[in-house]
């Protein structure tokens, strides 16, 4: 008899296959999963608080984030680019329909998609008028790095723009 376990993930991501079948390092399939569908959620929090060093750190030493065609190489890169980012400028990704493969040869690629809400941050309190909305696709390649998922290359990909 074979035993299938289903995992649903507060996300919307839902894992379906054999339980204890094993990848990625010897870890479960869902373990992985999980943790990579963690890191992504991660990289919109971080990424929105400007937290460089919480950012860089879902990255490993050599990850790479691409985008409009110039890649950012390596943690303390990227932290510095969350560094240099204009304070003024607030934003808020909302992530979804995140997919998280893994292959015969333990290689993970994820795919997602993000809403993203930038405005000026107000002087005064919230709610925050919208200056413009994306709606951005991420194409990942990650690896675990002992328990934990990190992104190897992160391409970020423009798909809708808006303004009010």
């Amino acid at each position: 008899m074979r035993i299938v376990t289903v995992v649903a993930i507060a996300t919307g991501v839902a894992a379906l296959a054999p339980a204890g079948v094993a990848s990625a390092q010897g870890m479960d399939r869902y373990k992985v999963i999980a943790e990579c569908t963690d890191t992504i959620n991660r990289y919109a929090h971080t990424r929105d608080q400007l937290d460089a060093e919480g950012h860089a750190s879902l990255f490993a030493e050599d990850g790479e984030f691409e985008f409009g065609g110039a890649t950012t190489t390596g943690r303390e890169a990227i932290a510095q680019r969350i560094r240099d980012t204009d304070r003024s400028a607030m934003t808020r990704h909302m992530s979804g329909s995140i997919v998280v493969s893994i292959d015969d040869n333990d290689g993970i690629a994820a795919h997602s998609y993000f809403y993203v809400y930038q405005a000026v941050r107000p002087e005064t309190p919230r709610p925050v008028p919208v200056g413009s909305y994306l709606m951005v696709e991420y194409d990942d390649e990650m690896r675990m790095v002992g328990t934990s998922c990190k992104f190897a290359k992160r391409t970020f990909t423009l798909v809708f723009m808006g303004q009010n």
